[in-house]
């Protein structure tokens, strides 16, 4: 049959070259290029692909005509039996395949043409054609998908689908902005368990898609992150906390509702991420950390071991008192009045209620060293109230009774200890003498009794003594020091005060030689023996350098310094 053809085709270039004689010549470039066309043809036929395309090329056949030749890749059925296999189909493919490149490349380099019209459509059909090409003859497609390519994205489907190339479908999909179908695609795979025959990680590609999205397909990254969370909860939680720009631009804020609502025993460590992690200073995040930390140790508590209940409240308490971005008032109404003594201390110190604060550590606890601790903390702190906790404390060990009653109505039926309960006098003067340098002697001695002896106070009051002589020292030291550089400044401003210029409207510039107007701006250096107007010009004059600057002023340079010129200080020059 081809042969046939090529006989018919013969015929037809022999009757097209007897008639060229009597044709004009735009007819005859006609014939002749119909003459190419069948020559280009009977290439085709006798298999001899390379050369063929070469002839279209010549001709710049239209693309869509050569990519007719090739029913594999136009999708005739009609054209079954003239499908090209085996060896012929290789070559076939490596012939067409740079072609189709190049015409591709020209259209791409071509200005000026409207784009969405005659130019999109052969990018369509080509892009679309070399996918089938290299899926044809098994060669990579990836690098085709992942640049800005004009497949069309159903056709692409159909053949990637038939290929079972899925991740190479992935990428198209991910490429032409459809991440719903993308993640719809790996969660039907997942389902019909075709895993093994894909030779895909569902999991891994499923966390690196979604890792991948940004917050504006945060609804996306909720619906098919469900099931990883589910089977791997911690390597999940990546998704959402993986050190990327991309996840912390994510919604923490709802991020935290999903997890609460969907993934609870999550939200711990994602709080905890993005607060020691992230540096997020929300009052939100932070009192939700405190309060999921209290419902574990409380509420929950039968569901954990001593153990995790020890190391919860061990981190409750290092965040109450390390995190300044939670609302004390807020959180303290959660808070047990039965347990959790130590945690609603510092919450009051937060609330500077330090009185509250130290009758729960001594009265409740029993615990005087810990009070001390707490009075070390808030002593530290840059403000007048720290000192007054020591007396504080010491109030409360002379008068327990008359601190119990001003511990608060929510702790008012809880149990004194026994140990701190009687008054201790003796342990109030330890702490007198222990911190003497930071006890305000007239707020101690106002809180301890009259009975104490005065040699008992021979310590403190010596060391008080020393604290304020010391003191007053430095405030002499300071004071000398102020009012020296106020002297040193006073002499300064009358120095430069003292000096005086006189300049006449005869005084004449003596770099550019002319007078100074009632327009000029004078600037005097104290280490320059020349006034300095506002005009501009490169001089050079004893040990100055010289410079270009415009030619309509001039310049008076010393010690590499630049200087405007101006007339001279009459009794510097004398």
């Amino acid at each position: 049959m081809f042969r046939t053809k090529i006989k018919k085709r013969e015929a037809e270039i022999i009757k097209i070259l007897n008639s060229l004689a009597d044709c004009t010549p735009e007819q005859k470039e006609q014939k002749i290029t119909s003459i190419q066309d069948l020559y280009a043809l009977e290439l085709f036929d006798n298999k001899q692909y390379a050369q063929c395309i070469k002839e279209f090329t010549k001709l710049k056949k239209d693309p869509a005509e050569v990519i007719k030749l090739f029913p594999e890749l136009s999708g005739d059925d009609k054209e079954k039996t003239k499908k090209i296999a085996g060896k012929d189909l290789q070559c076939a493919m490596v012939a067409l395949i740079p072609y189709l490149k190049d015409v591709k490349a020209k259209i791409l380099n071509k200005t000026g043409q409207d784009e969405g019209t005659t130019q999109t459509q052969q990018l369509e059909l080509i892009d679309t054609t070399l996918l089938k090409c290299y899926l044809l003859i098994n060669a990579e497609v990836s690098p085709l998908l992942r640049n800005s390519n004009h497949c069309l994205v159903e056709e692409a489907e159909t053949v990637l689908l038939h290929h079972k190339k899925h991740r190479d479908l992935m990428i198209l999909y991910q490429t032409k902005g459809l991440h719903l179908k993308a993640l719809q695609l790996l969660s039907l795979l997942k389902e019909q368990g075709k895993e093994q025959d894909t030779n895909l990680d569902i999991y891994q590609e499923t966390m690196k898609y979604l890792k991948r999205l940004g917050a504006e397909h945060i609804n996306l990254i909720f619906k098919f992150s469900d099931w990883i969370l589910k089977e791997h909860p911690e390597k999940g939680l990546k998704i959402f906390t993986e050190e990327n720009v991309e996840a912390e631009k994510l919604p923490r804020r709802e991020i935290y509702n999903f997890l609460k609502d969907e993934h609870e025993s999550l939200v711990i460590p994602y709080l905890e991420h993005v607060i020691h992690n992230w540096n997020d200073s929300t009052s939100l995040f932070h009192n939700a950390l405190i309060e999921i930390y209290r419902e574990k140790i409380t509420d929950k508590k039968g569901q954990l071991s001593d153990i995790e209940v020890q190391h919860i409240r061990l981190k409750l308490l290092r965040f109450l008192e390390k995190s300044t971005h939670y609302t004390p008032e807020t959180v303290a109404v959660h808070f047990p009045t039965d347990s959790l003594f130590e945690e609603r201390a510092i919450i009051y110190g937060k609330l500077e209620h330090h009185e509250q604060a130290l009758a729960i550590l001594v009265l409740i606890l029993g615990d005087v060293d810990k009070a001390l601790r707490y009075c070390d903390i808030v002593g530290a702190r840059p403000n007048d109230e720290g000192p007054d906790v020591y007396v504080i404390l010491m109030k409360i060990l002379i008068n327990p009774e008359q601190s119990s009653a001003r511990i608060g109505k929510a702790l008012a039926n809880v149990p004194r200890h026994p140990d701190t309960a009687v008054p201790d006098l003796d342990k109030a003067l330890i702490i007198l003498d222990k911190y003497a340098n930071y006890i305000s002697p007239l707020k101690a001695l106002a809180v301890l009794p009259d009975s104490v002896p005065l040699d008992r106070l021979k310590h403190f009051l010596e060391s008080a003594m020393d604290g304020q002589l010391m003191m007053k020292r430095r405030m002499q030291v300071a004071k000398g020091l102020w009012y020296a550089e106020q002297v040193q400044t006073e002499e300064l401003e009358h120095f430069y005060q003292s000096k005086s210029i006189v300049i006449n409207d005869g005084d004449v510039c003596p770099v550019c030689k002319k007078r100074f107007g009632n327009q000029s701006a004078f600037v005097r250096y104290p280490n320059v023996w020349v006034y300095m107007c506002g005009r501009t010009r490169p001089v050079t004059r004893g040990d100055a350098t010289t410079s270009s600057a415009p030619p309509n002023g001039c310049v008076y340079s010393r010690h590499s310094a630049a200087r405007l010129c101006g007339p001279m200080d009459k009794a510097s020059a004398s």
